[in-house]
């Protein structure tokens, strides 16, 4: 009964093309752990003779090359020992991206005025691609990029 359902609605080339699916299966911009589950369900359906080192090899491969790059030092065993360290490279990737999101959001600008014998340096804040309200400081003599530097801080 299985034999005439796969012949009457499963094309002809069903089987080279879970291969395909298979073969070119790539992580992209999805997580570690979507790019896992379809990986293992194509490996299940493809019942190949592969053993366990090739198995971990094509899964590693597809992989982002910043996330192969990371764990590329490490040996793995099988398919669950690259995925967590996968996910783990993942989550540090996403906490250096934050990070440096973080500290350009605190950039300043600084702009100096020179109103008659005063100079009042201001500086913006930045938040969130916005500058805030410009917030002044006079300050008496010369002022130089050293000393208004110190004075923000």
């Amino acid at each position: 009964m299985k034999q005439l359902m796969m012949d009457r609605f499963v094309s002809v080339d069903y089987e080279q093309h879970l291969y395909r699916l298979y073969h070119n299966c790539t992580q992209g911009s999805r997580a570690v752990e979507d790019y896992t589950d379809e990986f293992l369900w194509l490996a299940k359906r493809n019942s190949l003779n592969e053993t366990q080192g090739q198995t971990v090899s094509r899964y590693v491969n597809g992989l982002t090359t910043s996330i192969q790059d990371r764990i590329g030092l490490q040996v793995f065993w099988d398919v669950h020992e690259a995925q967590n360290m996968a996910m783990k490279a993942q989550q540090l990737e996403k906490e250096l991206k934050e990070r440096e999101t973080n500290r350009r959001n605190r950039a300043m600008a600084i702009t100096i005025i020179t109103r008659g014998r005063q100079q009042i340096l201001l500086f913006l804040t930045r938040r969130r691609k916005r500058f805030s309200r410009p917030k002044g400081i006079i300050i008496k003599g010369r002022i130089t990029e050293e000393r208004a530097a110190r004075t923000l801080t």
